[in-house]
């Protein structure tokens, strides 16, 4: 038995369809404005994190000088989302460890996506994190994004009776122009604070590395 095909006007099919395509075009839109969509040159977006460095260092508890303290040192975890989860498991098993070092190249591209990406991996530790720039996270808007979820590249906090000195030593990102690392402020820096006896210091790219500024080694 055979129906009679109901024929349709154009501006029928037009209303049919923006009933149709409109939920969707609507949907698609706020999808777009997720928190989790990402733009190769975003900075931030809603739920991003600030100034972690220094509310890590408010977190850490009080210990008197000489006593022994425990750090775990990680670092170029960019593109290695399944060994930090395995790194964070193993550091919350223990509980000796008094601050975790994430020691540069948080990301591979500068890209907002792998910093927050990393963060909410290292966020999981019961241990407070600090972490240091790496010459990948200075690609693109890395460092934008690394100042405003981590704070300052240069900076130095004390602990325990040791003041540690964490630095910018991407030499190459900076095309080897004499400024990183600064000399001036190590020299600044590299004194004991009252309440300190030792000195500590951490940076990504180490003087003898062919990304350390060749200009510098000497003086650094």
């Amino acid at each position: 038995m055979y129906q009679k095909a109901k024929l349709f006007r154009s501006s029928d099919v037009y209303q049919i369809m923006m009933k149709i395509l409109l939920p969707l075009i609507i949907g698609c839109f706020l999808l777009s404005c997720n928190s989790d969509e990402y733009s190769p040159n975003q900075v931030f977006n809603r739920n991003t994190p600030s100034n972690v460095n220094a509310k890590e260092i408010a977190s850490l508890p009080q210990k008197p000088i000489g006593t022994t303290i425990r750090i775990a040192v990680s670092g170029d975890t960019q593109r290695s989302y399944q060994a930090s989860e395995l790194f964070v498991d193993q550091i919350n098993a223990r509980n000796d460890i008094d601050f975790v070092i994430l020691n540069g190249d948080i990301s591979d591209f500068g890209l907002l996506l792998e910093f927050d990406g990393i963060f909410k991996i290292y966020d999981r530790l019961k241990a407070p994190f600090i972490s240091v720039i790496g010459n990948h996270d200075l690609v693109a808007n890395g460092r934008a994004v690394y100042e405003r979820m981590f704070g300052p590249l240069n900076f130095t906090f004390n602990y325990a009776g040791i003041k540690f000195i964490c630095h910018d030593t991407n030499g190459r990102e900076y095309n080897f122009n004499g400024s990183t690392p600064s000399i001036s402020w190590l020299k600044a820096n590299l004194k004991l604070d009252a309440g300190t006896t030792n000195l500590v210091a951490f940076s990504h790219v180490p003087p003898t590395d062919g990304d350390f500024d060749p200009k510098l080694v000497n003086p650094y």
